[in-house]
């Protein structure tokens, strides 16, 4: 068995692809990750959200670090 291939069962892990942040909306600027509801820029999501660098983002990372506590 090829050792790089992703097996399914409980003692293993997995990759799903993301090529987007689950928290971005097409719609709205507003980042649901935010606490506040921030409003991102045109820059930020072209950086960050519309991509896969979003694990990247701060807002991103400090809602996974909130969900974990």
């Amino acid at each position: 068995m090829n050792s790089l291939t992703p097996m399914h069962d409980a003692d293993s892990w997995y990759r799903t692809e993301q090529y987007s942040c689950p928290y971005h909306s097409a719609v709205t600027s507003v980042c649901s990750a935010s606490l506040s509801m921030m409003v991102v820029g045109l820059r930020t999501k072209r950086g960050y959200c519309e991509n896969e660098n979003y694990d990247a983002c701060p807002l991103f990372l400090s809602k996974m670090l909130r969900k974990k506590g």
